[in-house]
């Protein structure tokens, strides 16, 4: 943005204001804290650039101000002080109200702004709460400032244009000109920064947009993280915008076919392009620019350290942040890419500021260590000037130049021992062993087997000198290298530069941003003349086409799917081809031919894994990739791993430790395990560690996955989820429990055993069709998804979806063997007839035997009670017996046979006396709860529902508490049952959520669960209300403020309403806040010595939030209770609300607000997930409520 600032500074003077200042007739001038002397452009400065691979520090010496200059010529300590300390200069801001001129020359005519400066920008806005700016004028930009003599008035002067300010005094405005001197003396010195702005290298997309809501269309400059916005391209030239984007607090997406908007927390930007084509370049370019933005610079300074390495080693752009680990060279971006084309068994790219994972502490002090002119003294001992590379060459040459230096490896140092490959690889060995890194570099890329020198390295398993370690890491760093030039450097020149694997034509539409949930209609497909060769796919406009329309390197594909009518996913096309990429886009190809699809399908995936094709089986996949994997109950270390999605099977696998996953063979090339999703208990995503992670419960693991793009990790948890969900009408392929139970078959045998074991003629009474249809459609679909409860399911309705489902399946319960079942059925010898039924059930297979487990040991529950529900055995066998074996039910032998499972239920199913003892037992306490007036049990014996992180079905977490459960308690239960780390830093609570959502609480630590449950229950305006369990965000920020302050009183300004106030008009008013100790005060104003109210903090409840109905003035609000009347309080800032909170908390518990020490759990909790006892939820009527209540009995341990 800043490409006219072509300048070769020196810094020749340095002032502040003084008495001795000149003072012309037309004003005073605010001495500049440097002036400039133009000594030469940037383009001469890059035509006077030293050869690259030399890499000097010419550029830097030119371009740097040295301290001692400064010190020397500053006109007092102070000022030295000023521009010397740099923990001052960080922190150096200053916001006010000033007038600014209008423009246009409208003399007089002055206009009210919030202005703010920084050390970067001057600012100004409407009002003080708006977040983007109406004027931007970058500190760099201003060339001096000036002050008129007598007024208050000061003038910025920029190339553009002249800003004029109005302050209320001269005071204050001597007061934003000191700082502005400030300022633009700490943003002058900064030679990094300068010559980021000549080179121009910052901007990566600009161009002209039309936004929506403006009447003109705008300059807009994607550059350094920013997207800014300028009026025109003077002001473009200028770098006097209008306002900046900060692209980490965005997203991006397309809306039609040439607009597209720009989200951010406050506000959404929407712009149209001239073309789609436009349209998509600027969504990649804002893609990869939110990513950047929200990567680290830790890297990248690192590296920076070694001066040559802060311009690129191919063709010397400054501030590289990509680099090849394997060949020691930091590159830009552009180059970048043309490394990614040679693949990555040659070169290995990734970011300095993206890729943490890769850059140990090791990589990092061998790039500082080595540097771009020593690994150039080697790569290009012997370039031509004729073929240098330069910042302003073009994609053609660069690339040409590329794969000479690395891929024919043109102009490298030969090794005088090349081509004598005994010689070579003992001299390797021997070179891993000392000190000289170039040496062992040169070593391995003229040919030396690596293999031998990491049998050297593994012996280094307590090193003793920094450069072994650096050795080692070199050597592992190559391990791959697949292309061994043995042969004479002419050989080498006539290597293929590309391989073809596959090319045909295939149909494409534009490049995703999202997901695909639409389906997409051909005409939005073009047909496009498809290569895959070594290192990339492009596609052409047709095959006579030179110049590709696109590419898409194989290290950048993230996973490829295979859509079609098998996977229940199509896109315009019956069959098409999906890949998701690191820079967050999806690219679509589509075909007729499921042949032609599935070979390029297979083709890609052999490339993109680089294994050997015939293992791993990669045929019939419907998506692969690689993610990040760990296992959470086994503690395992984050790894990488292949997976492939076929089916509802999720199979892996993994390198050995010593192998990199990604860019060579798998040390073990079969599938090390696999998951069926349909038998998950829970599949959802969590933010662990700032990272969007999908998380698979299974019966015995929870399995962790987190992907490197937001839109891959998207595409597999839409993958997942699809491939967990039924599949057809039979029963191996619906989701299933961990006892291999249909989840429809279980979720309707619980929810009737709970609430209609009781109902008398359940199962002979016909429920609602159309509630009925409903139900079972919906279970079909997702039975994880419906969960049953009471009061919206009536048990008739439920008990008609159970029937219909079974009877409706495609092979039946009993598959197609009816007729030897019935065939038992009609032997009198009850003996040999039980056998026979043994043997039957033992054949049947795995889920058609636990369903008929399951469904016979409810039926026999059911019989139990037929003294109340009227459903004797044989009543059950008449309405079961048709149903499970899918006849019109006019013969006997069909009932005799359900009638004789249920009768011998105990032998045939191997049920013992003591699980049949305590099977019926639950049974009469449920019978007790809906029939008896009170209920005498255990403590410990009620169970509640908990949520976890949100409030969904699939996040709800049953388990017991008793009268004694206080909130820290449950909190422990709740995370060890989900198996969550409880890191002491992530600050679990437990809230208590009411008014809809809208109101919360966090439970004191030491607060008895069951005490408010109750609560609830004798209140029908809490009939919505419920436990939510998270992590309270503001936790460590209030400890810390309660740590700092010392705390007795707290007074804010706020706005005040009573919520049931007949005379306030149901306005919020500007009030005052004193807190006291113990009690809270609200005054008028601020000079008021009466308060008009007081209350007692030990008598009030206290929840975050206001009701949206009330319309607040701002989200941050609080509401207090006492009894039925609620107070209202909304602050102006979050800050401002944590810390009153925190103080209330402070006072009212009288500073025991936190648990101390550790938060895991220290005891075993009993997974009740796993246990076959019926739960007894807490809900029911008020007057049942009141019954549990006052039954329970809490028992003393020291008694037993």
């Amino acid at each position: 943005m800043l490409q006219d600032c072509e300048k070769d500074v020196r810094l020749s003077s340095c002032s502040l204001i003084s008495e001795d200042d000149d003072i012309d007739n037309d004003g005073r001038l605010f001495q500049e804290s440097a002036s400039y002397e133009v000594t030469t452009t940037t383009e001469d400065l890059m035509r006077r650039k030293p050869n690259v691979y030399e890499m000097v520090d010419e550029h830097k010496q030119n371009w740097t101000i040295e301290d001692e200059e400064i010190y020397t010529e500053c006109a007092s300590p102070e000022d030295t002080y000023a521009v010397c300390n740099d923990d001052v200069g960080d922190n150096l801001e200053k916001t006010g109200w000033l007038e600014k001129q209008a423009p246009q020359g409208k003399a007089g005519l002055f206009q009210k702004r919030f202005v703010k400066l920084d050390k970067e920008h001057l600012q100004y806005f409407n009002s003080e709460q708006e977040i983007f700016a109406k004027g931007v004028i970058p500190l760099s930009a201003i060339k001096q400032v000036m002050v008129g003599t007598g007024d208050s008035k000061f003038h910025v002067v920029t190339t553009v244009r002249t800003f004029t300010f109005r302050a209320s005094s001269v005071a204050e405005r001597d007061d934003w000109g000191y700082m502005l001197q400030r300022l633009m003396r700490m943003n002058r010195t900064s030679s990094l920064a300068a010559l980021s702005m000549a080179s121009g290298s910052g901007t990566t997309r600009s161009g002209s947009l039309e936004l929506r809501g403006y009447r003109h269309r705008l300059h807009v400059s994607l550059s350094n993280g920013r997207l800014w916005l300028y009026k025109s391209a003077q002001d473009m030239k200028g770098c006097i915008g209008i306002s900046f984007i900060n692209m980490n607090v965005t997203s991006s997406k397309a809306v039609d076919k040439r607009g597209f908007d720009i989200n951010t927390p406050w506000k959404t930007f929407s712009f149209v392009a001239e073309s789609e084509a436009e349209r998509d370049e600027w969504l990649t370019a804002l893609s990869e620019a939110t990513s950047e933005a929200l990567s680290s610079m830790e890297v990248a300074e690192q590296v920076w350290a070694n001066k040559s390495n802060g311009f690129c080693a191919d063709c010397g752009a400054p501030f590289p942040d990509w680099a090849s680990i394997n060949m020691l060279v930091v590159i830009c971006k552009q180059c970048a890419g043309e490394h990614r084309f040679l693949g990555a068994s040659i070169s290995k790219v990734r970011s300095l500021k993206m890729d943490k994972d890769i850059w140990t502490r090791e990589v990092i002090k061998l790039f500082q260590t080595v540097g771009n002119q020593r690994s150039n003294s080697f790569w290009a001992a012997n370039v031509p000037p004729s073929e240098a590379l330069s910042i302003h060459d073009g994609t053609e040459k660069r690339r040409a130049f590329i794969l000479a230096k690395y891929m024919e490896r043109k102009y490298r140092k030969v090794h005088p021992l090349f081509g004598q490959q005994e010689q070579l690889n003992e001299a390797l060995c021997a070179a891993v062993m000392g000190t000289d890194l170039l040496e062992t570099m040169a070593l391995i890329f003229c040919g030396a087997d690596v293999a031998h020198a990491m049998e050297v390295t593994s012996n280094f398993a307590e090193p003793t000198r920094t450069e072994q370690f650096l050795q080692k890491e070199l050597i592992f760093q190559n391990r791959l290298n697949v292309i061994n030039m043995t042969g004479p450097p002419e050989q080498t020149a006539r290597l293929k530069t590309t391989k073809i694997i596959r090319c045909g034509y295939l149909w494409k539409t534009a490049s995703l941003s999202k997901l695909p949930t639409e389906r997409r209609a051909k005409e939005d497909f073009n047909q496009r003349w498809c290569v895959l060769e070594y290192g990339a796919f492009s596609y052409f406009e047709n095959e006579k086409s030179i110049t590709p329309n696109g590419r898409i390197y194989l290290q950048d594909i993230l996973s490829l799917a295979m859509n079609g009518p098998n996977t229940g996913v199509e896109y315009g096309f019956p069959f098409t081809l999906e890949l998701s990429c690191k820079n967050e886009r999806i690219y679509l190809f589509g075909s007729d031919d499921a042949e032609a699809v599935r070979d390029w399908s297979q083709s890609l995936a052999k490339a993109f894994t680089s294994v050997d094709p015939a293992v791993p089986n990669l045929e019939g996949f419907w998506r692969m990739g690689r993610l990040w994997y760990w296992d959470g109950q086994r503690q395992r270390a984050r790894q990488h791993g292949l997976f492939a999605l076929r089916s509802s099977f999720l199979n892996f696998c993994f390198p050995s430790s010593d192998i990199d996953c990604g860019n060579g063979k798998d040390a073990d090339s079969s599938w090390n395990d696999s998951l069926n999703l349909r038998k998950l208990q829970e599949i959802s995503d969590q933010i662990i560690e700032g990272h969007q992670t999908i998380v698979l419960v299974e019966k015995r693991r929870t399995i962790y996955m987190q992907s490197d793009s937001r839109l891959d990790f998207a595409s597999w948890r839409h993958a997942m989820e699809t491939a967990s969900l039924s599949s057809s009408l039979s029963l191996s392929h619906q989701q299933l429990t961990e006892l291999d139970v249909p989840v429809t078959v279980h979720r309707c045998v619980e929810y009737i055993t709970q609430h209609g074991i009781t109902s008398e003629g359940i199962y002979r009474k016909c429920g609602r069709n159309s509630h009925v249809h409903v139900l079972l459609e919906a279970m079909r679909s997702d039975a994880r998804a419906v969960w049953l409860r009471e009061g919206e399911h009536p048990v008739d309705d439920v008990a008609n979806v159970l029937k219909r489902f079974l009877r409706e399946l495609s092979e039946g319960l009993f598959k197609s063997n009816h007729l030897a079942w019935i065939r038992i059925a009609g032997i009198e010898d009850v003996e040999e007839k039980l056998a026979q039924y043994k043997v039957l059930i033992k054949e049947l297979p795995t889920v058609n035997r636990a369903t008929v487990t399951c469904l016979m040991d409810h039926l026999y529950c059911v019989q139990y009670c037929s003294h109340i529900n009227q459903m004797t055995t044989r009543n059950l066998s008449i309405v079961f017996g048709p149903t499970l074996f899918q006849t019109e039910g006019r013969q006997s032998q069909e009932t005799n046979v359900v009638e004789d499972l249920i009768t011998n239920y105990r032998v045939l199913f191997k049920v013992t006396e003591e699980q049949m003892k305590t099977k019926l037992k639950n049974i009469d306490l449920l019978v007790q709860m809906k029939e008896g007036p009170t209920i005498k049990m255990a403590a410990g014996d009620l169970i509640i529902e908990v949520y976890v992180e949100a409030k969904k079905p699939e996040n709800c977490v049953s388990l017991k508490v008793s009268a004694q459960t206080s909130a820290d308690e449950l909190k422990r239960e709740v995370l060890y049952l989900k198996h969550t780390s409880t890191d002491i830093q992530d600050s679990w609570a437990v809230f208590e959520v009411i008014a809809q959502g809208e109101l919360e609480r966090p439970l004191h630590y030491k607060e008895k669960v069951l005490d408010l449950l109750l609560l609830w229950g004798t209140v029908q305006e809490h009939k919505d209300n419920f436990l939510l369990m998270k992590k309270n965000v503001s936790m460590g920020q209030m400890k810390k403020f309660l740590a700092d302050k010392v705390v007795g009183t707290f007074k804010n300004r706020v706005k005040y309403r009573e919520d049931n106030s007949r005379f306030l008009s149901h306005r919020f008013q500007d009030k005052v806040i004193l807190l006291n100790f113990q009690t809270l005060f609200l005054f008028k104003d601020e000079k008021s010595l009466k308060p008009e109210k007081e209350w007692s903090v030990l008598a009030l409840k206290f929840y975050i939030g206001i009701r949206k109905k009330l319309k607040p003035p701002s989200c941050w609000g609080l509401t207090f209770v006492q009894e039925k009347q609620q107070w209202l309080l909304s602050f102006n800032r979050q800050a401002e609300l944590r810390d009153f909170f925190a103080c209330l908390l402070h006072f009212k518990y009288d500073g025991d607000v936190w648990p101390v020490g550790s938060t895991e759990l220290t005891r075993p909790v009993q997974d009740h997930r796993s246990s076959n006892r019926s739960l007894i939820p807490l809900r029911g009527s008020e007057a049942e409520r009141t019954n549990l209540r006052d039954s329970i009995i809490v028992v003393d341990p020291s008694i037993t």
